[in-house]
């Protein structure tokens, strides 16, 4: 098993960017997680002596099972990374303080958990194949007998079932919550057999482990929706959102079944990588200094974009309307009178992008829009757009104390190592602050000068 490391970089970026964790699968995490599993499966499947290759609907289930349990993984992972990102005065803390306070949450969900859920999926992808060539052989070999472990080091709750040589039908009611790898990394194994029915009358069958108590083989789920990772109930459920749903789903009270709920399926995110425009913004991660202004070059070159009606030298691929739509306008339109072509970029829901290209005399530049209005501070909605993009454009629809902007814009490069420019719209002005300006004797004397004079 590898896990793709410049992924998991990515997620917790987006996390800090913003992205909604409590509502929306972040896709790329989504597809490493779902892609590991599938394997897993695959290995499992392909150890099994006969695989039920003409199975489809059992390929299927498979497959939709191991998509929804990845989705609840990253959902998970996601909003415990969340929940960590403001300290007790409820201030976003700096990214590499947040970093260091998750790295324990990273290091499980990535390695030592996703390496067992990866080992017990081949196993219980294997115990499944094999059920499906039980199931077809049972009018030869009708019982199936419980075979000792193969691990070197056996834990205790299994050894009974060897020991005392249990022997049961393959369609008895024991086999669809007891069986081997109803427990995390089992090793046991069954052998199907024409011996007779031994069902030893002093033997207490054991209790499977949260998320493991359902058979594979009889209903394609590589985990049950008792894993902790699932919520308790549809009431619970991060996804059955809104009145009507709740109270939809108190009315039915029929149990859950997080594997074939319509709600869930919604969320799941397409496997498939974004076309167009949005995979253009995806490469834009990979790419640095000549390469990264050829691609936004490229990304203004494509037909997707379409004059803004009523607002020359703004540009707009049309689509979702958010509510940050007008000051997304109000900002291009600002810039524009300083000179600029803008591309406003598309921000589809549970995808985090920068807001902007501004383009001037055959240079691109991208930036993450920030509009200052009421009392927020401009420092904490500038750490905001760290690791998002590494330009900013401050629009100042409020006054705002002069030096106090100085100080939070001097300690937001201070903190963002990939920053380089600050640029602020404040009345009819367009004052840029670039990187190297922090650092020179009279900074704080030459920006109050351009911004109040």
């Amino acid at each position: 098993m590898r896990f793709d490391t410049n992924v998991l970089d990515t997620f917790i970026r987006k996390i800090y960017g913003g992205f909604d964790t409590q509502n929306e699968i972040e896709r790329t995490m989504w597809q490493e997680v779902l892609r590991i599993i599938n394997e897993a499966t695959v290995e499992g499947l392909m150890q099994a002596k006969e695989p039920p290759t003409h199975d489809k609907l059992f390929y299927q289930a498979l497959r939709h099972s191991n998509e929804v349990f990845a989705a609840f993984k990253v959902h998970t992972m996601g909003e415990e990374m969340a929940a960590k990102l403001r300290d007790g005065s409820g201030h976003l803390k700096p990214f590499s303080q947040w970093k260091d306070d998750i790295s324990s949450i990273a290091s499980h969900q990535c390695g030592a958990w996703l390496r067992t859920e990866y080992d017990t999926a081949v196993i219980r992808a294997h115990a499944a194949a094999d059920w499906k060539e039980y199931e077809r052989n049972k009018d030869v070999l009708p019982n199936l007998r419980w075979m000792k472990t193969t691990s070197p080091n056996p834990e205790g709750h299994h050894r009974q079932y060897w020991e005392k040589g249990l022997c049961l039908p393959v369609d008895d009611p024991f086999w669809i919550e007891h069986h081997p790898g109803d427990r995390w990394n089992c090793k046991c194994s069954l052998e199907p057999t024409d011996d007779p029915v031994v069902l030893p009358d002093d033997m207490e069958p054991t209790t499977p482990q949260r998320g493991l108590e359902n058979n594979p083989g009889k209903d394609g789920h590589l985990f049950n929706d008792t894993h902790p990772y699932f919520p308790n109930s549809c009431y619970s459920c991060p996804f059955n959102k809104g009145l009507n749903n709740k109270v939809q789903t108190f009315l039915n009270s029929g149990g859950k079944h997080c594997q074939s709920c319509g709600k869930v399926n919604k969320k799941l995110p397409s496997e498939k990588a974004n076309t167009g425009i949005l995979s253009a913004l995806e490469l834009l991660k990979e790419l640095k200094g000549a390469n990264f202004g050829k691609q936004l070059r490229a990304i203004i070159g494509m037909k997707d974009f379409k004059p803004l009606k009523k607002h020359k030298g703004v540009f707009t691929t049309g689509g979702e309307r958010g509510e940050d739509y007008k000051n997304l306008v109000n900002g291009a339109d600002k810039a524009v009178a300083h000179g600029y072509d803008v591309y406003i970029l598309p921000n589809p829901k549970g995808i985090k992008t920068a807001d902007y290209i501004f383009v001037r005399k055959g240079i691109c530049k991208m930036y993450d829009l920030k509009t200052i209005a009421g009392k927020g501070s401009i420092g904490t909605r500038l750490e905001e757009s760290i690791g998002q993009t590494n330009r900013v454009y401050l629009n100042l629809a409020t006054t705002y104390p002069t030096n106090r902007m100085a100080m939070e814009i001097k300690h937001y490069f201070e903190t963002s190592r990939d920053a380089q420019e600050v640029l602020i719209a404040v009345g009819k002005k367009m004052v840029s602050v670039e990187r190297y300006m922090i650092s020179e004797r009279n900074f704080y004397k030459e920006f109050r000068k351009r911004i109040e004079q």
